[in-house]
């Protein structure tokens, strides 16, 4: 009775040694995925999320060796545009390129592009966050209009023209860096950006004394 106990506890001994390790087994190797999902870094979206082509039906013409962007049709909140399709490089986002897209929350614009068309991002309720290249010449009229939850954007040195509206009812916008090579700033391009820092709305006035905010 008593070896039959003993080998009973023995039994009930292994069989917890072989749960407690498997247990851990499972533990380790869902934490080595979420780390290795954290590291996983972002991609370019495919050509296939993207309607494109070398002119478009408001004006803009392209070299033939680039492409502009003329709407995004994918799903994804956080896009970053490809830097070349078909092997010719993206160089212009063009007119309305994401107007009314409440699904995006934060874009990347790839080296290359020059221009950000007029409306390109216009009412895209839930985008904060916008990483611009240098390279781009021009923030086209109500590009970012109308984006409530931008709060802060870097414009590269290249920009020279903030076009009419340009950031118009950012809300929540508080910082905004200018660079020294901007031209012309239109007079409501910051209008309703009622967050605006002092700082940026004195720089932003040093450029346009008639800027409205």
């Amino acid at each position: 009775m008593l070896k039959f106990a003993k080998n009973a506890v023995v039994v009930l001994l292994a069989l917890t040694l072989i749960l407690a390790t498997a247990g851990c087994g499972k533990k380790d190797a869902g934490t080595n995925a979420g780390n290795i999902g954290d590291a996983v870094p972002l991609v370019e979206e495919p050509a296939s999320s993207f309607k494109y082509a070398d002119s478009d039906e408001l004006g803009y013409k392209v070299d033939p060796a680039g492409w502009l962007i003329s709407e995004y049709i994918g799903t994804n909140t956080e896009v970053i545009v490809p830097s070349q399709i078909e092997g010719k490089p993206v160089v212009i986002i063009s007119n309305l390129a994401f107007c009314e897209n409440d699904l995006l929350v934060s874009v990347t614009i790839p080296d290359g592009v020059t221009l950000i068309g007029n409306r390109a991002f216009d009412k895209c309720k839930s985008l904060k966050s916008v990483s611009i290249p240098n390279g781009v010449t021009k923030i086209g009229n109500w590009a970012f209009g109308n984006c409530p939850s931008l709060a802060s954007i870097v414009l590269p040195n290249s920009v020279t023209f903030i076009g009419e509206g340009a950031f118009v009812n950012c809300t929540s916008l508080t910082s905004i860096t200018i660079p020294d090579g901007v031209e012309t700033i239109s007079d409501d391009a910051f209008e309703g950006c009622t967050s605006l820092s002092d700082e940026s709305k004195q720089r932003i006035l040093q450029l346009n004394a008639d800027s409205k905010f």
